[in-house]
């Protein structure tokens, strides 16, 4: 799966950006995030292609969950990045 530069959820265009480093929360180093002020989804550069798409489909859930206002809990969004993963990847999608 290509992951695109820019991508639309709703009305709002994000930016796909990639960094070397994220912070860490918990004394866990962050992978990806999402900024829905500024419109962007963040994703660590250097990650093996299978978890850089996970963190991909994971943060637009995140963006989507914000924009669309719906109250998933961070364990529902992985739940759905897990089932939306394994659709896109085994389905050839």
């Amino acid at each position: 799966m290509r992951i695109p530069k820019r991508i639309k959820v709703g009305a709002y265009t994000f930016k796909v950006v990639y960094k070397d480093e994220l912070e860490e929360i918990r004394d866990k180093q962050m992978v990806g995030c999402c900024d829905p002020n500024r419109q962007q989804i963040f994703i660590k550069h250097g990650q093996i292609k299978t978890q850089e798409v996970s963190t991909f489909i994971h943060e637009w859930i995140e963006a989507a969950n914000h924009i669309y206002g719906i109250g998933l809990k961070h364990i529902q969004i992985e739940a759905l990045e897990a089932a939306m993963f394994q659709l896109l990847t085994e389905n050839k999608l």
